[in-house]
């Protein structure tokens, strides 16, 4: 777990209790962050979002729809970890004596969402939902992408998971008034 330097990788550092308050400041931003810009998208694009989306939020509020989203978040994480751990250290290894760059990285991360949530998601029938879908499902993909890699698959895993209980209820209460 050591680098050729001889210093610890960031995720390490964070799991040996290095770190672990910088891992949780971005936790809770990317939560934050994460709900806010969800919240927005949905307003902004309301006309354009389909049903299954609005039927996915909106109704009785249960905590037992959220526990199904943590459950795929989950899931999501897991494959997440290994097809972007493995694409890293592909690069890592084709860069060999300089390090991956941080272009390079944002685009393994978003090589890797799009790996893992295009095949999860309707074709768009116009270019308005192409753009809300991009928004909606790529921004917070990288975001986790970029917590897997920064801090580890905990932090990830616990952004990604969390973010549920606080935004579901909330796009509950948005989606279920009426739009002009």
């Amino acid at each position: 777990m050591f680098s050729s330097s001889g210093e610890r990788p960031r995720a390490a550092a964070a799991v040996s209790g290095r770190g672990e308050g910088q891992a949780l400041q971005a936790v809770l931003a990317s939560i934050l962050g994460c709900t806010a810009g969800i919240l927005l998208l949905d307003a902004l694009f309301r006309q354009s979002l389909t049903p299954a989306y609005v039927s996915g939020f909106v109704g009785p509020y249960g905590w037992a729809r959220t526990a199904l989203y943590i459950a795929k978040a989950t899931g999501d994480e897991v494959e997440r970890f290994f097809i972007q751990g493995a694409m890293m250290s592909i690069a890592t290894r084709a860069a060999a004596t300089r390090p991956v760059g941080i272009a390079a990285s944002t685009a393994l991360i978003a090589l890797t969402h799009a790996l893992i949530v295009v095949p999860q998601l309707a074709t768009p029938p116009n270019l308005n939902q192409w753009v809300y879908d991009g928004l909606r499902f790529g921004g917070p993909g990288i975001l986790w992408g970029w917590l897997l890699m920064r801090h580890g698959f905990a932090a990830a895993v616990l952004g990604h998971t969390m973010t549920h209980p606080l935004l579901d209820p909330l796009l509950n209460a948005l989606l279920s008034r009426p739009h002009a």
